[in-house]
């Protein structure tokens, strides 16, 4: 049975419970089925490590004490899923934002405001309200999942972490006593936050340098 801080390699599908509907799942045979496919996107077990909400926190907390090949259901309330609706995050916008960049603001659509996304509710007059809170806020959801394998060794850890969090289809890492060399351009400024997610999920790493 697996444990707090284990890696695992996961393969899940979420489902909206109201509707029945697959939002998202990365078993390909289900995403064809579900008319979900996407060829651009990599259909592979997500590698997470246990107890740091690399998945939803109610999905987290359902693994520990799961057996690797054996299939699980759980039930995710909004409040370990992705929140609570707030109405606070339904906000007016002035029609002449969207006018600035060649946007004509329709119910419906999916907009991005000062980086946060949001989909415009109604658009009258000069005021366009858009709700700003995460798509699956306030529902229900039911992932059916399965733990593929455990993951002990450090390269296969960090390498497969790395695609999780950058969302990346490949990494390549080198692991030699304990000091991790990643063939990845990534910005300096980035580089100690990553570091840092790193070693709270694989402190036996001593020093992990990034290189181009």
């Amino acid at each position: 049975m697996v444990k707090k801080n284990d890696f695992i390699e996961l393969i899940y599908t979420g489902i909206i419970k109201e509707t029945n509907q697959i939002f998202d799942t990365n078993d390909i045979q289900i995403a064809k089925q579900a008319n979900l496919f996407d060829p651009k996107q990599s259909y592979q077990p997500h590698t997470i490590c246990i107890g740091h909400k690399d998945v939803v926190e109610g999905l987290d907390n359902a693994l520990v004490n799961k057996e690797a090949e054996k299939p699980f259901t759980v039930e995710v309330t909004p409040e370990q899923g992705f929140g609570k609706r707030d109405a606070k995050l339904f906000q007016l916008v002035s029609a002449a934002n969207f006018k600035e960049k060649q946007i004509r603001p329709v119910p419906g659509l999916q907009v991005t405001i000062n980086n946060m996304p949001g989909v415009i509710k109604t658009a009258s007059g000069g005021r366009i309200l858009v709700d700003f809170n995460h798509p699956l806020s306030g529902k229900t959801i039911i992932y059916k999942a399965m733990i593929k394998s455990v993951v002990t060794d450090p390269k296969q850890k960090l390498e497969g972490y790395l695609k999780l969090l950058l969302s990346i289809p490949k990494v390549e890492a080198k692991v030699e006593n304990n000091i991790a060399e990643v063939k990845l351009d990534v910005p300096e400024k980035f580089q100690e936050t990553i570091i840092k997610e790193v070693k709270d999920r694989i402190p036996e790493l001593k020093e992990i340098k990034f290189t181009k």
